[in-house]
């Protein structure tokens, strides 16, 4: 995910670990945008900085998530959300 160029739609901050949680990044700042990313999208965290899997899991294309339909609705402002959340965090 990381080579990926900035102005990829990939959906990069969909990416968690199995945990549920968000990796941490050598920069310092990647795992902060995801988050951020993911509770515009409407992810939830608990106390412990986890997902659950029983609501976000993707399943795969014949049954989209509540999340993921919304998420077709905000894809082209993702690099500003990105841009506007970076410089929020430095």
């Amino acid at each position: 995910m990381s080579a990926l160029p900035d102005h990829s739609e990939v959906p990069w901050h969909r990416v968690i670990n199995h945990k549920g949680e968000i990796s941490k990044r050598k920069d310092g700042l990647g795992d902060i945008i995801q988050r951020k990313l993911l509770e515009v999208e409407g992810v939830g965290f608990d106390q412990r900085g986890r997902v659950s899997f029983r609501k976000v899991l993707w399943r795969g294309p014949s049954s989209p998530t509540k999340l993921e339909k919304n998420h077709k609705k905000q894809s082209s402002g993702r690099l500003q959300k990105i841009k506007s959340i970076y410089s929020e965090i430095t």
